[in-house]
């Protein structure tokens, strides 16, 4: 009778979710708050509510108004479907949000203007 070996079904079950786990360095008085944190993270809660991205943003968005006046905005169609670039808006007020994305608007916007002024 043979010895050893990997056996189908041998060995704990996985307590996290998400699998296999890692040993990591942390700081020991940040460890017991970042395990708390992964657990969390693991049963699918965010890091960040809702609430908390409203008031960061200093956004109400349930009494925002969802229109958008493209007023003298130019439409362009791809495939017979009309849209709007990011950068026009831009040029014509309107900010992003997450502010990721703004400033990432803003940097291509710069880039292309750099390259049509050349």
């Amino acid at each position: 009778m043979p010895r050893g070996g990997k056996r189908e079904g041998a060995g704990n079950k996985f307590k996290w979710k998400h699998g296999k786990t890692k040993t990591i360095r942390v700081p020991v008085e940040l460890a017991d708050q970042l395990l708390e944190l992964a657990k969390k993270l693991d049963q699918g809660e965010t890091l960040v509510s809702q609430s908390e991205i409203k008031e960061t943003a200093n956004i109400d968005y349930d009494t925002e108004s969802k229109v958008i006046d493209l007023s003298g905005v130019t439409l362009k169609t791809f495939q017979g479907i009309p849209y709007v670039s990011l950068e026009v808006l831009l040029f014509k007020g309107y900010e992003f949000y997450p502010s990721g994305l703004n400033q990432k608007v803003v940097d291509l916007a710069y880039k292309s203007q750099i390259i049509k002024g050349n």
